[in-house]
């Protein structure tokens, strides 16, 4: 939940600091609204991160949207790929 917004979603990176995982950031979508269920499927590949919300609405009612992530800075700052 997010501002009052039911399963709207957000997914929590870490990053291994030699002894254990520390929280790194949290990734949200930029347009998420309540219900979208962003987070519901993650695939992570080296510098890319690819979060899948099953109900967001775009033009069409629950059509769903895949948001892409990239960090080429080896600090663990991901950036939203439009």
């Amino acid at each position: 939940n997010i501002g009052g917004q039911t399963n709207r979603g957000m997914v929590y990176t870490f990053v291994y600091s030699g002894s254990g995982w520390d929280p790194s950031m949290v990734l949200t979508a930029n347009d998420g609204l309540e219900n979208d269920y962003f987070g519901n499927a993650v695939s992570v590949d080296s510098k890319y991160i690819a979060v899948g919300s099953v109900l967001h609405d775009d033009s069409r009612v629950n059509i769903g949207s895949v948001y892409s992530f990239t960090d080429f800075s080896s600090s663990s700052n991901w950036i939203f790929e439009d």
